[in-house]
């Protein structure tokens, strides 16, 4: 009774600075304006009135400083450790995945069949509709104070993910050479989203201890997709800046056996490896060794004299929908669209296109974009010039899957493909800026090899991007070389593979 009493005492007299965080919280939401509050008396009156209550009773945020006093009442404030493992979770209300709970089969419908599902239940039952878009409001409004937030990035490429704002969190509470252990999906140590949380760790502190797990069979979390990748991070605040980390590991034994043998990277070296600070998946320390000894070559992104080879997306399978064909039977004159399946490495013909478009639209559109391209230096095709007779498309180009795994047979996917057809997103071009044929055919000997597909498998979880291709090394040597030209000759033989190619197999001198 008495501990309750003074518990009781004790939240009464830090009211006051619960309203101050309070009004902070309704300031991010936009429902108190910057400037409003210059004393308490100020704060107070604001903090009691219905809608800067009610906004902040809906998101329930934990005001750290007012919950813990005696952690940040202190010289040095903060935790000494933090441990746990947050919630993975998009701050986004997926409709269809909302209403699928109401409607039974409604996921497995037919896109027409399921629109007039939602149609005649949203008017037949009003009180879910109502419900639905309650939660709308709600999922917006943490959505909201997430992106206004002190998280730098979050959300970045996509929809703003909980563990993204734990992950600061754990962080910046934790004291001057305190720790937090906290478990995280792979994104947080490769993902774009958590790149500034990544050079903030390594510039006050280490990545202590980083290992990854691969969910197989659910060994590490039975309910949890058996692809996904798992990361158990130690964070230290102190003076070593460097990154410690291991695995992936792909069961109980291998973790046993496998975690206590860690790579170690100072921060700036770590820094190099990537734009972004990711996190290579290195198993042990001789595979260490060969990941540094080949992060020794040039990227693939550094130009030099004869060389030059950037990505694009050329079209988008949603965006450019309007230009495509699809169901068609017999092609009859039109351009192929193909996706990421429809090819394979050194197979050109692997699978269907993913549809098919008229040609002169499909080359109105090309020409549109590259006249758009050419003035811009961001994009690939700066500074090149075509007619509407000869477009890239009318020439081999190697292109590559977009979507992989690290547990993929294959990672790294690239093949030349012939003249007269055009890709989507899911399989992007290289545009050859700079050099010839058999630079090109040397590029994809490269891209097709086992060290290459090694090398891919340290940094992809799910999806082959630009910046994992850019930051990836690519042997520089003479092409003139013993070595280099061997590979073009093999590269080209495999690639140039009927007469589609044999303007290329000429220019790289095979047949």
């Amino acid at each position: 009774a008495a501990g309750a009493e003074m518990l009781l005492r004790a939240k009464e007299a830090a009211a006051p600075a619960r309203a101050v965080f309070d009004v902070a919280v309704a300031m991010r939401l936009g429902i108190v304006k910057p400037g409003s509050a210059f004393t308490q008396v100020d704060i107070d009156e604001l903090s009691a009135e219905s809608d800067v209550r009610e906004s902040v009773a809906a998101i329930m945020p934990a005001h750290m400083p007012y919950l813990f006093p005696e952690v940040f009442l202190r010289p040095d404030p903060g935790f000494d450790a933090l441990v746990g493992n947050p919630p993975w979770e998009k701050v986004k209300l997926e409709e269809h995945q909302w209403w699928g709970l109401q409607i039974p089969k409604l996921r497995g419908m037919a896109q027409k069949e399921k629109n007039a599902a939602l149609a005649a239940i949203k008017v037949s039952r009003p009180d879910l509709l109502a419900e639905f878009e309650k939660e709308i409001l709600a999922t917006d409004a943490v959505r909201a104070v997430l992106v206004k937030g002190p998280y730098p990035g979050i959300g970045r490429g996509g929809d703003p993910d909980l563990y993204q704002a734990f992950a600061w969190r754990f962080w910046r509470l934790v004291r001057r050479n305190g720790s937090t252990g906290i478990v995280l999906p792979r994104g947080a140590l490769s993902g774009s989203a958590m790149s500034e949380w990544r050079r903030e760790v390594l510039a006050g502190g280490a990545f202590a201890d980083v290992c990854f797990l691969t969910n197989t069979s659910g060994w590490v979390f039975e309910s949890v997709d058996g692809r996904i990748t798992v990361a158990l991070v130690v964070l230290n605040r102190g003076s070593v800046h460097a990154a410690r980390f291991c695995g992936p590991f792909a069961s109980d034994s291998e973790f046993a056996a496998g975690a206590t043998h860690l790579s170690e990277a100072g921060a700036a070296e770590f820094n190099s490896w990537s734009a972004n600070s990711a996190f290579p998946l290195i198993p042990d320390p001789t595979s260490g060794e060969v990941f540094v000894k080949m992060r020794t070559h040039p990227s693939f992104a550094t130009a030099t004299d004869g060389w030059e080879f950037r990505p694009i997306a050329e079209f988008h399978a949603t965006q450019d929908k309007d230009k495509f064909e699809f169901d068609i039977d017999e092609p009859k004159g039109r351009i192929p669209v193909l996706a990421g399946a429809s090819f394979n490495i050194w197979n050109p013909d692997f699978g269907a296109p993913y549809a098919y478009g008229e040609p002169e639209v499909i080359r109105g559109a090309l020409s549109n974009k590259l006249a758009r391209a050419a003035s811009s230096d961001r994009s690939a095709y700066s500074g090149l010039h075509f007619s509407s007779e000869q477009l890239p498309m009318d020439r081999p180009r190697i292109a590559f899957r977009d979507v992989a795994r690290a547990t993929d047979t294959r990672t790294t996917l690239a093949c030349l493909l012939p003249p007269g057809v055009v890709f989507t997103h899911k399989a992007p071009v290289i545009v050859r800026r700079k050099g010839d044929a058999k630079a090109e055919a040397f590029l994809l000997g490269v891209l097709s090899s086992i060290p290459f597909d090694w090398y891919m498998r340290r940094w992809v979880e799910a999806t082959f991007s630009f910046e994992l291709l850019s930051q990836a090394p690519i042997p520089r040597g003479e092409l003139q070389g013993q070595r280099s030209q061997r590979v073009i000759q093999i590269s080209g033989a495999l690639a140039a593979l009927d007469s589609r190619y044999a303007e290329w197999a000429d220019e790289v001198g095979v047949q």
